[in-house]
Protein backbone atom coordinates (compact mmCIF):
# COMPACT_ATOMS: atom_id res chain seq x y z
CA UNK A 1 0.00 0.00 0.00
CA UNK A 2 1.50 3.42 -1.07
CA UNK A 3 1.16 6.97 0.34
CA UNK A 4 1.22 9.93 -1.72
CA UNK A 5 4.17 12.55 -0.81
CA UNK A 6 1.87 15.24 -1.28
CA UNK A 7 -1.97 14.33 -0.15
CA UNK A 8 -0.39 12.37 2.43
CA UNK A 9 -2.94 9.58 1.39
CA UNK A 10 -1.76 5.44 2.57
CA UNK A 11 -3.27 2.56 0.71
CA UNK A 12 -6.46 4.77 0.30
CA UNK A 13 -6.12 6.08 3.39
CA UNK A 14 -6.23 10.10 3.85
CA UNK A 15 -3.09 11.09 6.39
CA UNK A 16 -3.18 15.09 7.38
CA UNK A 17 0.59 16.46 6.55
CA UNK A 18 0.49 18.20 10.15
CA UNK A 19 -0.64 15.69 12.12
CA UNK A 20 2.38 13.22 10.47
CA UNK A 21 5.08 15.78 11.13
CA UNK A 22 4.17 16.02 14.76
CA UNK A 23 4.20 12.46 15.22
CA UNK A 24 7.83 12.30 14.05
CA UNK A 25 8.56 15.15 16.18
CA UNK A 26 7.39 13.32 19.10
CA UNK A 27 8.97 10.32 18.11
CA UNK A 28 12.35 11.64 18.03
CA UNK A 29 11.92 13.44 20.94
CA UNK A 30 11.44 9.77 22.65
CA UNK A 31 14.18 8.31 20.95
CA UNK A 32 16.28 11.56 22.14
CA UNK A 33 15.09 11.13 25.63
CA UNK A 34 16.21 7.14 25.71
CA UNK A 35 19.43 7.74 23.83
CA UNK A 36 20.08 10.37 27.04
CA UNK A 37 18.64 8.10 29.59
CA UNK A 38 20.84 5.20 28.59
CA UNK A 39 24.09 7.46 28.51
CA UNK A 40 22.89 8.32 31.46
CA UNK A 41 22.72 5.00 32.93
CA UNK A 42 25.99 4.06 31.23
CA UNK A 43 27.91 6.81 32.62
CA UNK A 44 26.40 5.75 35.81
CA UNK A 45 27.39 2.52 35.52
CA UNK A 46 31.22 3.33 34.59
CA UNK A 47 30.81 6.28 37.39
CA UNK A 48 29.43 3.34 39.76
CA UNK A 49 32.45 0.59 38.70
CA UNK A 50 34.78 3.38 38.89
CA UNK A 51 33.92 4.22 42.29
CA UNK A 52 33.33 0.40 43.41
CA UNK A 53 37.53 -0.28 42.34
CA UNK A 54 38.59 2.85 43.76
CA UNK A 55 36.70 1.75 47.45
CA UNK A 56 37.93 -1.61 46.71
CA UNK A 57 41.67 -0.66 45.95
CA UNK A 58 41.19 1.60 49.27
CA UNK A 59 39.79 -0.97 51.13
CA UNK A 60 42.71 -3.16 49.93
CA UNK A 61 45.31 -0.75 50.67
CA UNK A 62 43.52 -0.19 53.77
CA UNK A 63 43.57 -4.15 54.41
CA UNK A 64 47.29 -4.68 53.46
CA UNK A 65 48.46 -1.51 55.93
CA UNK A 66 46.10 -3.45 58.94
CA UNK A 67 47.91 -6.78 57.92
CA UNK A 68 51.39 -5.34 58.21
CA UNK A 69 50.88 -3.53 61.29
CA UNK A 70 49.21 -6.83 62.83
CA UNK A 71 52.58 -8.66 61.45
CA UNK A 72 54.27 -5.66 63.48
CA UNK A 73 52.44 -5.63 66.24
CA UNK A 74 52.62 -9.33 67.00
CA UNK A 75 56.42 -9.37 66.48
CA UNK A 76 56.63 -6.83 68.66
CA UNK A 77 54.70 -8.63 71.12
CA UNK A 78 56.75 -11.64 71.01
CA UNK A 79 59.85 -9.55 71.49
CA UNK A 80 57.88 -7.90 74.36
CA UNK A 81 56.75 -11.27 75.88
CA UNK A 82 60.71 -12.50 75.43
CA UNK A 83 61.41 -9.92 77.39
CA UNK A 84 58.59 -10.15 80.14
CA UNK A 85 59.93 -14.05 80.55
CA UNK A 86 62.75 -12.35 80.67
CA UNK A 87 62.36 -10.07 83.42
CA UNK A 88 59.94 -12.93 85.31
CA UNK A 89 62.76 -15.36 85.29
CA UNK A 90 64.97 -12.65 86.79
CA UNK A 91 62.31 -11.41 88.97
CA UNK A 92 61.63 -14.99 90.23
CA UNK A 93 65.51 -15.65 90.57
CA UNK A 94 65.95 -12.48 92.74
CA UNK A 95 63.14 -13.51 94.66
CA UNK A 96 64.37 -16.70 95.46
CA UNK A 97 67.74 -15.20 96.21
CA UNK A 98 66.16 -12.43 98.71
CA UNK A 99 64.03 -15.21 100.14
CA UNK A 100 67.55 -16.85 100.77
CA UNK A 101 69.04 -13.80 101.92
CA UNK A 102 66.29 -13.13 104.33
CA UNK A 103 66.48 -16.57 105.44
CA UNK A 104 70.12 -16.29 106.36
CA UNK A 105 69.57 -12.59 108.01
CA UNK A 106 67.12 -14.22 110.07
CA UNK A 107 69.17 -16.51 111.28
CA UNK A 108 72.62 -13.74 111.36
CA UNK A 109 69.61 -12.49 113.60
CA UNK A 110 69.06 -14.71 115.60
CA UNK A 111 73.09 -15.38 115.98
CA UNK A 112 73.60 -11.99 116.81
CA UNK A 113 70.62 -12.20 119.89
CA UNK A 114 72.77 -15.45 120.76
CA UNK A 115 76.08 -13.33 120.61
CA UNK A 116 74.80 -10.22 122.43
CA UNK A 117 73.11 -12.65 124.92
CA UNK A 118 76.45 -14.21 125.50
CA UNK A 119 78.37 -10.70 125.50
CA UNK A 120 75.77 -9.20 128.34
CA UNK A 121 76.30 -12.54 130.40
CA UNK A 122 79.99 -12.26 130.39
CA UNK A 123 79.94 -8.18 130.96
CA UNK A 124 77.65 -8.70 133.90
CA UNK A 125 80.98 -11.69 134.93
CA UNK A 126 83.25 -9.63 134.50
CA UNK A 127 81.49 -6.67 136.31
CA UNK A 128 80.91 -8.96 139.32
CA UNK A 129 84.50 -10.32 138.96
CA UNK A 130 85.75 -6.38 138.61
CA UNK A 131 83.41 -5.99 141.83
CA UNK A 132 85.68 -8.92 144.07
CA UNK A 133 88.94 -7.69 142.51
CA UNK A 134 88.12 -4.04 143.64
CA UNK A 135 87.29 -5.18 146.63
CA UNK A 136 90.16 -7.64 147.21
CA UNK A 137 92.48 -4.63 145.85
CA UNK A 138 91.23 -2.73 148.46
CA UNK A 139 91.13 -5.41 151.39
CA UNK A 140 95.14 -5.54 150.39
CA UNK A 141 96.07 -1.95 150.64
CA UNK A 142 94.54 -1.33 153.67
CA UNK A 143 96.34 -4.02 154.73
CA UNK A 144 99.67 -2.61 153.27
CA UNK A 145 99.35 0.78 154.71
CA UNK A 146 98.35 -0.78 158.08
CA UNK A 147 101.82 -3.25 157.31
CA UNK A 148 103.99 -0.32 156.41
CA UNK A 149 104.16 1.25 159.62
CA UNK A 150 105.84 -1.92 161.26
CA UNK A 151 108.83 -1.58 158.59
CA UNK A 152 111.81 -0.38 159.69
CA UNK A 153 112.98 2.94 158.43
CA UNK A 154 115.22 1.49 155.17
CA UNK A 155 112.94 -0.24 153.87
CA UNK A 156 109.97 2.22 154.09
CA UNK A 157 111.38 5.30 153.65
CA UNK A 158 113.78 4.40 150.67
CA UNK A 159 112.45 4.48 147.25
CA UNK A 160 112.17 1.02 145.42
CA UNK A 161 115.39 1.73 143.23
CA UNK A 162 117.12 2.12 146.62
CA UNK A 163 115.24 -1.26 148.20
CA UNK A 164 112.55 0.90 149.60
CA UNK A 165 108.99 0.53 149.07
CA UNK A 166 108.39 4.67 149.66
CA UNK A 167 107.54 5.57 145.97
CA UNK A 168 105.41 2.95 145.84
CA UNK A 169 103.44 3.19 148.85
CA UNK A 170 102.74 6.99 147.47
CA UNK A 171 100.73 5.47 144.90
CA UNK A 172 98.26 3.39 147.52
CA UNK A 173 95.14 5.46 147.39
CA UNK A 174 94.45 7.24 150.75
CA UNK A 175 90.51 5.75 150.44
CA UNK A 176 90.80 2.55 148.41
CA UNK A 177 87.08 2.16 148.55
CA UNK A 178 86.68 5.60 146.80
CA UNK A 179 89.52 5.83 144.38
CA UNK A 180 89.06 5.87 140.35
CA UNK A 181 92.94 4.91 140.10
CA UNK A 182 92.84 1.77 137.37
CA UNK A 183 93.57 -1.54 138.60
CA UNK A 184 96.04 -2.83 136.64
CA UNK A 185 98.51 0.22 138.54
CA UNK A 186 97.08 -0.57 141.63
CA UNK A 187 97.97 -4.08 141.51
CA UNK A 188 101.30 -3.09 140.17
CA UNK A 189 101.63 -1.27 143.21
CA UNK A 190 100.73 -3.89 145.66
CA UNK A 191 102.30 -6.20 143.75
CA UNK A 192 105.53 -4.16 143.72
CA UNK A 193 105.33 -3.36 147.43
CA UNK A 194 105.21 -6.92 148.90
CA UNK A 195 107.84 -8.38 146.38
CA UNK A 196 110.18 -5.82 147.94
CA UNK A 197 108.92 -6.75 151.25
CA UNK A 198 109.86 -10.40 151.03
CA UNK A 199 113.01 -9.66 149.59
CA UNK A 200 113.89 -7.56 152.94
CA UNK A 201 112.62 -10.15 154.73
CA UNK A 202 114.41 -13.11 153.43
CA UNK A 203 118.42 -10.93 153.63
CA UNK A 204 120.42 -9.75 156.58
CA UNK A 205 120.52 -6.10 155.48
CA UNK A 206 123.89 -4.31 156.86
CA UNK A 207 123.53 -0.75 156.82
CA UNK A 208 126.18 2.23 158.31
CA UNK A 209 124.83 5.26 159.43
CA UNK A 210 124.32 7.44 162.77
CA UNK A 211 122.30 7.08 165.86
CA UNK A 212 121.58 9.01 169.02
CA UNK A 213 123.11 7.12 172.36
CA UNK A 214 123.35 8.89 175.38
CA UNK A 215 122.34 12.43 174.10
CA UNK A 216 125.71 11.97 172.03
CA UNK A 217 125.59 11.28 167.95
CA UNK A 218 127.53 7.77 167.33
CA UNK A 219 128.78 6.34 164.09
CA UNK A 220 126.83 2.59 164.25
CA UNK A 221 126.22 -0.52 161.89
CA UNK A 222 122.97 -1.77 162.15
CA UNK A 223 122.38 -5.10 161.20
CA UNK A 224 118.45 -6.20 160.18
CA UNK A 225 117.30 -9.72 159.95
CA UNK A 226 114.37 -9.26 157.90
CA UNK A 227 111.17 -8.27 159.46
CA UNK A 228 112.15 -9.87 162.96
CA UNK A 229 114.31 -7.57 164.34
CA UNK A 230 118.06 -5.77 164.05
CA UNK A 231 120.86 -4.98 166.26
CA UNK A 232 123.52 -2.17 166.09
CA UNK A 233 127.00 -1.90 167.26
CA UNK A 234 129.31 1.30 166.93
CA UNK A 235 132.55 1.09 165.42
CA UNK A 236 134.33 0.18 169.34
CA UNK A 237 132.77 -2.87 169.95
CA UNK A 238 131.52 -1.06 172.91
CA UNK A 239 128.38 0.13 172.62
CA UNK A 240 125.44 -1.94 170.82
CA UNK A 241 121.46 -1.93 171.11
CA UNK A 242 118.69 -4.23 169.70
CA UNK A 243 116.19 -3.04 167.55
CA UNK A 244 112.50 -4.51 168.06
CA UNK A 245 109.31 -4.29 165.14
CA UNK A 246 106.98 -1.94 166.89
CA UNK A 247 104.42 0.17 164.78
CA UNK A 248 105.38 3.72 164.08
CA UNK A 249 108.82 2.75 164.06
CA UNK A 250 110.75 0.21 165.49
CA UNK A 251 111.89 0.45 168.96
CA UNK A 252 115.40 0.73 169.98
CA UNK A 253 116.48 -0.65 173.38
CA UNK A 254 120.62 -0.74 174.40
CA UNK A 255 122.59 -3.88 175.30
CA UNK A 256 126.45 -3.42 175.57
CA UNK A 257 126.47 -6.44 176.61
CA UNK A 258 126.07 -8.01 172.95
CA UNK A 259 128.64 -5.14 172.04
CA UNK A 260 131.95 -7.20 171.29
CA UNK A 261 130.19 -10.15 169.48
CA UNK A 262 127.86 -8.17 167.43
CA UNK A 263 131.29 -6.13 166.50
CA UNK A 264 133.01 -9.81 165.33
CA UNK A 265 129.53 -10.96 163.63
CA UNK A 266 130.18 -7.60 160.71
CA UNK A 267 133.62 -7.85 161.22
CA UNK A 268 133.28 -11.42 159.49
CA UNK A 269 130.10 -10.41 157.56
CA UNK A 270 132.39 -7.46 155.60
CA UNK A 271 135.31 -9.65 155.56
CA UNK A 272 137.25 -7.38 157.48
CA UNK A 273 138.69 -10.01 159.64
CA UNK A 274 140.53 -13.32 159.02
CA UNK A 275 138.04 -15.12 161.57
CA UNK A 276 136.11 -17.69 159.96
CA UNK A 277 132.44 -17.60 159.81
CA UNK A 278 130.21 -18.68 162.18
CA UNK A 279 127.41 -19.18 163.95
CA UNK A 280 126.77 -16.04 166.82
CA UNK A 281 123.99 -16.74 169.53
CA UNK A 282 122.65 -13.57 170.67
CA UNK A 283 120.46 -14.13 174.16
CA UNK A 284 117.86 -11.82 172.61
CA UNK A 285 113.45 -12.61 171.82
CA UNK A 286 112.17 -10.52 169.57
CA UNK A 287 109.01 -9.01 170.48
CA UNK A 288 106.88 -6.76 168.34
CA UNK A 289 105.62 -3.56 170.23
CA UNK A 290 102.96 -1.29 169.68
CA UNK A 291 104.53 2.09 169.47
CA UNK A 292 102.55 5.66 169.75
Amino acid sequence: MGVDGVTGIRDGAYIHPITSVSKMHRFSVILQTTLGLLLIHQFALTAYSASKFSNVRKLSAEWVKTQRQIAQEKNEWEEEKATLRNMIQLLSEEDTDLARRIEEAKKDVSQSDKEREKLRTEKETLQNIEKVVKSALAEQENKLLELVQWLPEPLKDLDANEGGIANLVEKIPEDPEKTDRAMTRRLQSILGITSIIDKFNNNVLVEHGAREIDGKTVNVTTLYFGLAGGFYVDGTGTRAGVLTPAKGGWKEEANNELAQELFKAVAIYEKTTAEEPRFFILPVKFLATVSE
